[in-house]
């Protein structure tokens, strides 16, 4: 039934341009809609502050085909992030502007996808009340950035996100958490994933000595390096084989931290920093590890957990949402939060106990039945039907 369905995708943020990975992730869903038949168009809102106009960028007026997807970026004047009624209101005309010429275009979607709450439930309620066309709020993050100051700016959300058709979450827990933010007049959230990315899975490397423990990330506080090297460190005296390869950007603060960790570390010789990974070089990480780490302190979804598993590779994560969704059994293992002592023990089992090649092609398979295109689709394609039946 995806043949003749038209889905406008409203994210909070998009890539500005085919090298833009900011929001890369919605970019690669979109393309999975559209290989599944699904006619697929993106409004992607630039948002301006009153300060920034004179530098806001020119964007066209008409929306460009970017890989079977018709994309059109608009800027969006705002006052300030945390006035984010006034805001919507303000930038209502160009919202509308950018409907109208997308709909000149490509023809009258038959819903509306927002995500993220801000701008993008904002914007989608706003162009739902204008045009009578249904929408369906995905979140990404834990919103607890985005601190509500007053009774007036809480009862706000709450009445736009009640206003969605559908509205979910991407694992268990943050469904869960979201509900319990926007209280049960908001409505019920739902658990739908996030899609594995695109990436090449090339076959693992040949066993050869010496176990490979790896870590991929921006290098973020959150995702605990810190912890991982003080894990590795109780280890490594007792199976100096064992090496510790940290792939993520080494030019940024959190870049700078890492590589002072690394050189204060006893265990250091026997840790590598490789760097940023290119979403070409992202399956042969993967493959070429025995070992993905991730103690991250939080972790609304967690990506990296899931092209870990397509390559066939176990994975430690801690209890997390994400983690709690995601790692399953025969996935690998889940430490508590915090827990340097367990972390341990859970890579040392790894260590003493490698996986099996057979183990690595179900671990693969399972990922893939569970995250892949097919799956995908195949989800919100039965949630899209629902909202517009």
């Amino acid at each position: 039934m995806a043949e003749g369905l038209h889905v406008l995708w409203l994210p909070s943020w998009y890539p500005s341009g085919p090298q833009d990975m900011n929001g890369s992730f919605f970019r690669e869903q979109c393309r999975a809609l559209a290989e599944a038949g699904v006619q697929v168009g993106v409004l992607a809102p630039h948002m301006s502050a009153l300060l920034e106009r004179e530098a806001a960028p020119s964007l066209p007026i008409a929306p460009l085909d970017e890989d079977g997807v018709q994309v059109l970026r608009f800027v969006a004047p705002q006052i300030i992030q945390s006035t984010r009624v006034l805001s919507t209101w303000r930038s209502v005309p160009a919202l509308m502007a950018a409907f109208d010429a997308y709909v000149q275009a490509n023809g009258c979607p038959d819903v509306i996808h927002a995500h993220s709450l801000y701008p993008g439930a904002f914007l989608a309620a706003a162009l739902s009340t204008r045009t009578g066309i249904p929408w369906i709020l995905t979140e990404h993050r834990s919103l607890s950035h985005m601190r509500v100051r007053t009774p007036l700016g809480a009862a706000s959300e709450r009445r736009v996100v009640a206003s969605a058709a559908r509205r979910t979450g991407v694992s268990i827990g943050h469904a869960a958490h979201l509900e319990k933010r926007f209280g049960s007049k908001a409505g019920v959230w739902e658990y739908l994933p996030n899609l594995l990315p695109d990436m090449d899975l090339p076959a693992a490397r040949a066993r050869r000595e010496g176990f490979v423990i790896g870590h991929l990330s921006v290098l973020d506080p959150v995702k605990r390096v810190d912890l991982i090297l003080r894990a590795f460190e109780g280890l490594h005296p007792g199976c100096p084989e064992a090496r510790l390869r940290i792939g993520g950007p080494l030019d940024t603060p959190f870049g700078a931290q890492v590589q002072t960790l690394v050189a204060k570390s006893p265990a250091r010789e026997a840790v590598e920093l490789v760097g940023s990974v290119s979403r070409a070089d992202i399956g042969r990480f993967y493959a070429d590890i025995d070992l993905f780490v991730m103690p991250s302190d939080s972790e609304s979804f967690g990506v990296a957990f899931t092209e870990s598993l397509a390559a066939g590779t176990p994975v430690v994560a801690t209890a997390t949402w994400g983690g709690l969704t995601i790692v399953g059994p025969g996935d690998g293992s889940i430490v508590p939060i915090g827990d340097c002592d367990r972390l341990a023990a859970a890579i040392r089992e790894h260590v003493e106990h490698p996986t099996t090649a057979d183990e690595r092609r179900s671990r693969a398979q399972r990922c893939m039945a569970r995250f892949g295109k097919e799956a995908f689709a195949s989800r919100w394609l039965s949630v899209y039907e629902e909202v517009v039946a």
